[in-house]
């Protein structure tokens, strides 16, 4: 049921994602809401953590960071907290999506099919460290 609700949750958003550069707040709030009944202490500690970081890095990058990406965080954690116990899967988990994107960012630069410049959009490769987490 779990694998189900992320397959689907990750396919909306970052298909809408890619599509229009936004998140929308009713599909991450419908996603959160829909995930309550995997809610566990552990849940509640991935997502607050995965939130935090989020948080420091959109003030840190000078709200760079989108407020969807920022908004989405807490259910990459509670994603995570299914399948592992202890936090330092988070940032395992966050080291892949940073990782992904960057690699994909520079061969897109490379190939010059973007510019230094350009937005990218984040929500596919959170679902990506996820599931690079979680199933490696």
């Amino acid at each position: 049921m779990e694998t189900l609700h992320f397959l689907i949750w990750s396919l909306v958003i970052s298909h809408r994602d890619v599509k229009t550069h936004r998140i929308k707040k009713t599909h991450v709030h419908f996603a959160l809401l829909s995930s309550i009944v995997f809610i566990s202490w552990n849940a509640a500690i991935f997502a607050l953590g995965n939130f935090l970081i989020y948080l420091a890095i959109y003030f840190c990058s000078r709200r760079q960071l989108g407020m969807g990406d920022l908004r989405l965080s807490p259910l990459m954690g509670i994603y995570l907290s299914l399948s592992h116990e202890e936090f330092s899967a988070v940032i395992r988990m966050n080291l892949f999506t940073w990782m992904t994107a960057g690699v994909v960012i520079l061969t897109l630069l490379l190939f010059k099919r973007i510019a230094v410049k350009s937005r990218i959009a984040f929500a596919p490769f959170m679902f990506l460290g996820v599931a690079l987490e979680t199933y490696i």
